[in-house]
């Protein structure tokens, strides 16, 4: 259910409202008709009547990445988290008031009840995971989930403060069964927005899509980070005119204020004034993205992602202990879906960690006191596919190479690779960087930056420092031809 006041209500009437709706959807919808939450609940002799406020969310295993995505043995698993009910006993389980209202909704709107069924559960819609190295993880949508869908794609350009009158969108995400490019079509029409859909650098071709910014005079930029700023950097040294542009809004991948900083550098190079830098966060598994809203300075203060507290439940737990820290407190992301059909998952722990967890106090800027999420996030994403070891003895998050490269405003383009001396399987670990810089830039210089920051930052060395040309680097990312950029590559298991 939608709330019509979703944004506006105190934290104490969040809560309540949340627990009785998650007590009852549980009752009337999960465990009914999820065959994967039917199971556990009935293996940790569990029952709805369990879980009747937040206070008892903890009683609820948690659900994670390998609960559901396919394997060689048991390729259905995405399925099992789906609703479905049994056409056999599925009338004998619907309560009096659910009959009663599809009784009515068959008498006014003309709906056969059949249809209604068809209309709640059927999948109609799907979106699939977009890790470089796992498995694609399809989660589905049915006819009514598609009106959740909607309205929080309506939500994103709210909170963005995105103008139908004065605005035009270029979406630049790539055509794919994929949440990013989606929940921006659906946000266009929602909010009645006129939106170019570019499909991206392999549908258009980057050229094409950069003089289009320009003669369309674009307002509003949507897309994945590396890859606007690629687009922003060809445009800067076409001279481009791009004083249109108010405002980017960045998703799909991790957003550093060193890069915010650097594409509002590279719009002011060509006439924008003062434009405003959002980023968003989203996952296929909740099905829905979030915003922060506009600040003063966007490339240096941030409100937080704004949840929505009708659709999910969020936490933020000690990944160690699986306990829920306070707020504002720095911790894992875990969700629980709240209304949905389709695809559904509980206490599903995405591995992202939030620096700064969740906020429950109002917005300072719009005001809106929905609970905040910070945006300082490592995704899981990017810990996943990195595979992340010990590098010489050493536990390494490779995450921390991007506020690194984008505070070093010398470099351009860059790509990290972890190998082995001499490409040998027994030698040791070996970390090489591969750089472009600017034409202006002293290359002793950028070394000897980049060689402080990873020792201090990561207590490594890098093993070397080559310099290629910016069609080198963007090749070896795949900018034109891949979803997302390649930053980090990892040869040591094909050694």
């Amino acid at each position: 259910m939608i709330w019509k006041n979703w944004d506006r209500l105190d934290a104490g009437t969040i809560r309540e409202r949340q627990g009785a709706e998650l007590h009852k959807y549980l009752k009337n919808q999960v465990l009914k008709y999820s065959p994967f939450y039917r199971e556990m609940f009935k293996r940790e002799g569990l029952s709805a009547d369990d879980i009747r406020s937040l206070d008892d969310l903890h009683k609820i295993p948690f659900t994670t990445k390998a609960d559901v995505v396919p394997s060689s043995d048991k390729p259905g698993k995405p399925r099992e988290f789906v609703l479905q009910p049994n056409p056999d006993t599925f009338a004998s389980t619907l309560s009096t008031g659910k009959k009663l209202g599809m009784v009515k909704n068959r008498f006014i709107a003309g709906r056969e009840m059949k249809d209604q069924v068809l209309d709640e559960y059927l999948p109609v819609f799907f979106i699939a995971t977009t890790g470089r190295t796992a498995v694609p993880t399809p989660f589905l949508y049915s006819k009514e989930d598609m009106v959740i869908f909607r309205e929080a794609a309506r939500r994103l350009m709210v909170v963005s403060l995105a103008d139908r009158q004065t605005d035009f969108v270029m979406n630049l995400f790539p055509y794919a069964p994929h949440l990013a490019f989606w929940i921006v079509y659906n946000a266009g029409i929602e909010n009645g927005l006129p939106i170019f859909h570019t499909g991206g650098g392999k549908i258009l071709g980057s050229e094409r899509i950069i003089a289009m910014i320009e003669s369309y005079r674009a307002t509003l930029l949507v897309g994945i980070p590396g890859y606007l700023y690629h687009l922003l950097r060809i445009a800067a040294e076409q001279g481009r005119d791009y004083s249109n542009v108010k405002k980017i809004v960045l998703g799909a991948e991790r957003v550093t204020p060193g890069y915010k900083r650097r594409i509002k550098e590279l719009l002011e190079s060509m006439g924008a004034k003062d434009p405003v830098i959002l980023s968003t966060y989203g996952f296929t598994e909740a099905r829905s993205a979030w915003m922060e809203c506009p600040c003063e300075d966007t490339t240096k203060d941030t409100t937080g992602y704004h949840l929505y507290p009708d659709m999910h439940i969020f936490e933020i737990i000690d990944p160690e202990t699986g306990k829920e820290v306070g707020d504002g407190e720095t911790g894992e992301v875990v969700i629980t879906s709240l209304g949905w059909r389709g695809s559904v998952v509980l206490r599903y722990r995405t591995g992202d960690m939030a620096r700064g967890g969740i906020t429950r106090k109002q917005c300072p800027v719009c005001g809106r006191t929905v609970p905040r999420l910070s945006t300082d996030i490592t995704r899981v994403s990017e810990v996943n596919e990195l595979n992340l070891s010990k590098v010489r003895g050493t536990l390494v998050d490779f995450n921390e190479f991007f506020p690194i490269m984008h505070d070093i405003p010398e470099i351009v383009e860059w790509q990290i690779e972890i190998t082995r001396k001499d490409n040998d399987p027994h030698e040791l670990d070996e970390i090489h960087a591969y750089l472009n810089i600017r034409d202006d830039a002293d290359g002793t210089r950028v070394s000897r930056s980049l060689n402080q920051a990873v020792r201090e930052t990561m207590e490594l060395s890098l093993a070397e420092i080559k310099y290629e040309s910016i069609q080198s680097i963007t090749d070896r990312l795949g900018m034109e031809d891949r979803v997302k950029e390649i930053r980090i590559v990892d040869r040591r298991k094909e050694l």
